[in-house]
């Protein structure tokens, strides 16, 4: 595997295909007869680059994500030509195009006719081919949805060793064990634009009692960058902090995982103190290791999105994965993963709703978290109760489409 480091998306793109060109080995006896890319970079130029690698009979390009259904920041006007450009000659350049959702493939090709004759002369000089044929008649007959498997946790190793299925009924135990604790809300996004923070904090602060004004949410949208004059080191992680067991517990709590940068929403520095005050405040910033990163969800029962932007969603299905239920906006890549109605919302009135009545029957809740947990690793139908469909799971079926992409490719 030929792999760049995961920073700085924008220059892997256009820069992408001269770095890897150079890293992949030449001379390779008998040739290679696969080549699996992701949609960051443009395949195009990797082949144009190496000719040698156009001959391999079988291409494969991997979307995790597509730039046409990108959401933009606030002042932003259009999508950036480029960025969407390459993908779509990618996918013109592959012999085979796999999506992580069905969302994900339909929002980019609905966008991508109207975004290749943009700005364009009517008729376009040179003229392009028919844009919607070319979608339908070379893009989408090979292309198919394939979910993304995550990495599944370490729950063996987290709760002191021994087989997979007793650290699950473990762990189930350590939910109903916690029955009369406050409930655990959990945010495990990034901590960016298109996460949209801000409504996640205005339901909360509802929940809590805290009363801003419509203008803090505003100013909560701007971002941490130097240059606006925030007296904040925006560059620093702001450590977690665990909750003073010399304070009363609320009726819940709060686990806020995730990375400050540049362009953090002050929403996040701006709201942590005045949870904090109320005793809200269970775990706050960014966890060094994997291992207590899978412990704070772990130690969670509800894990929230207000997104706007989620072409699959691995954070939820990694915190579904040791217990939470997913309370999740009803948009996006979402419904599709989805099986229980109860997890989806329209509105931040029904997000809210829904939250008070866990809050008010965490007893309940949680022993429904466990049966849930336990359901969900039995390889064999139960016929129990999953938050999630069965295509997710890494042990009900979706290993083995990858098993069988595997195959298919040698």
């Amino acid at each position: 595997m030929i792999t760049l480091p995961a920073t700085k998306w924008h220059w892997r793109a256009r820069t992408g295909a001269l770095q890897l060109a150079t890293l992949i080995p030449r001379n390779i006896a008998g040739g290679y007869r696969v080549l699996f890319t992701s949609s960051v970079f443009s395949l195009p130029e990797l082949l144009a680059l190496r000719p040698d690698l156009g001959a391999i009979p079988k291409k494969y390009l991997y979307f995790h994500e597509n730039q046409l259904a990108y959401p933009l920041r606030e002042g932003e006007e259009k999508t950036d030509y480029q960025y969407a450009y390459i993908q779509a000659l990618s996918a013109l350049a592959a012999d085979v195009i796999l999506f992580n959702s069905t969302y994900n493939m339909n929002s980019f090709y609905d966008r991508l006719p109207a975004f290749l004759t943009s700005g364009l002369p009517t008729p376009p000089s040179p003229r392009i081919p028919n844009a919607q044929r070319l979608v339908e008649e070379l893009l989408r007959p090979k292309s198919r949805v394939l979910y993304f498997l995550v990495e599944p946790p370490p729950l063996e190793r987290m709760l002191g060793g021994g087989v997979l299925q007793d650290a699950v009924l473990q762990q189930a135990e350590r939910i109903k064990a916690r029955r009369k604790e406050p409930l655990r809300i959990l945010w495990n996004h990034r901590w960016d634009y298109d996460k949209n923070p801000t409504d996640f904090f205005r339901v909360i602060f509802d929940l809590a009692g805290v009363s801003v004004d419509e203008e803090f949410f505003n100013l909560g949208k701007s971002t941490m960058r130097p240059s606006i004059g925030d007296a904040t080191n925006a560059s620093s992680e702001t450590e977690p902090r665990p909750l003073s067991p010399k304070r009363t517990s609320p009726n819940f709590q709060l686990t806020v995982i995730g990375r400050t940068t540049q362009d953090t929403p002050r929403i996040f520095h701006m709201a942590e103190p005045l949870l904090a005050v109320r005793g809200l405040i269970r775990t706050w910033g960014y966890l060094e290791s994997r291992e207590d990163y899978w412990k704070a969800l772990a130690d969670s029962d509800v894990v929230v999105s207000t997104a706007n932007h989620e072409f699959f969603g691995v954070s939820v299905i990694e915190a579904v994965s040791v217990g939470c239920v997913p309370l999740l906006p009803q948009r996006l890549a979402y419904p599709e993963l989805v099986k229980e109605p109860i997890c989806l919302y329209r509105t931040l009135p029904q997000m809210k709703k829904q939250l008070k009545r866990w809050i008010g029957a965490t007893d309940k809740l949680r022993v429904e978290l466990a049966n849930v947990l336990l359901a969900s690793y039995q390889k064999e139908e139960s016929g129990g109760r999953l938050w999630l469909k069965e295509e997710t799971n890494w042990l009900k079926g979706l290993r083995l489409k990858y098993e069988d992409l595997i195959e298919e490719m040698l």
